[in-house]
């Protein structure tokens, strides 16, 4: 599996754990449900990481092409 591919996948992963951890969030808040809230924010940190190993992983990507087009 390539830099791109692996890129997309966790992407995908940490948008759909974004988007079901806001909506869990806010039905906690709605409801007055604490577990719901927790889940949500902890599911919004999830992403929160993924999406930062996203970028990391393209800056890798992208310093390795920098270094190829050095040499």
């Amino acid at each position: 599996m390539d830099n791109l591919a692996q890129r997309r996948i966790i992407a995908t992963i940490g948008l759909v754990i974004a988007f079901l951890g806001l909506s869990s969030f806010l039905w906690g808040m709605l409801k007055n449900e604490p577990i719901f809230q927790m889940i949500g924010f902890f599911s919004i940190i999830i992403a929160y990481v993924l999406m930062v190993t996203v970028k990391k992983l393209r800056e890798k990507a992208q310093a390795g092409k920098d270094s190829s087009k050095v040499k």
